[in-house]
């Protein structure tokens, strides 16, 4: 949020956190913030992975630059 020539963050909570990795269900009842946190910090979410592997690293492998430049061109 900014105002006034001040800029002021909210931190997002564990369960937030938990559900932008697709963990809705996780009980983290029984763990510490701190540790959730930590936990979910250098989490990355599968679906992503897998669509850059798809969309980037394979057609990499592969030598398929033309279908890369149609993609950026894309976007």
């Amino acid at each position: 949020m900014m105002g006034r020539g001040a800029v002021r963050v909210r931190w997002m909570t564990p369960l937030e956190y938990a559900r932008l990795m697709g963990a809705d269900g996780y009980n983290l009842a029984s763990i510490a913030p701190s540790q959730a946190l930590f936990g979910f910090g250098d989490a990355v979410v599968v679906p992503a992975v897998s669509w850059l592997a798809e969309n980037y690293l394979m057609p990499l492998v592969r030598g398929d630059f033309e279908s890369l430049l149609l993609q950026s061109a894309q976007a």
